[in-house]
């Protein structure tokens, strides 16, 4: 399972039309209202309701239009090494919480 991440929310009137750049894996879920949306190169159209999710299966820009109003949202998957990445970051930021917090004496300005 791939890790996702909300990049976008789009509120959108009914009848609005957007263009969302995507890649395959990236979902688009509809938490309120319903969305038409068309995928680049696809040739099919997908009618997505509120609770429901669609996975973008190409590169390129997938076409919505909000057949009523609609909040809707744009998860995008994760590398790993991104992920990697972030976790090594929180390890190192609890690391230096603890050593801050080890020895209230310690200095980081020189003696003048």
């Amino acid at each position: 399972m791939k890790a996702m991440r909300v990049r976008e929310t789009l509120r959108m009137a009914k009848g609005e039309v957007r263009r969302v750049t995507a890649v395959p894996g990236t979902a688009i879920r509809v938490e309120r209202g319903r969305v038409w949306l068309t995928e680049h190169g696809g040739g099919k159209d997908w009618h997505v309701c509120a609770g429901a999710a669609h996975a973008v299966g190409a590169y390129g820009v997938t076409v919505l239009e909000s057949l009523a109003p609609a909040v809707v949202h744009v998860l995008r998957p994760v590398p790993l090494h991104v992920l990697a990445a972030e976790a090594a970051l929180r390890a190192l930021r609890r690391a230096v919480r603890r050593l801050a917090g080890a020895d209230p004496c310690v200095r980081t300005d020189s003696p003048a």
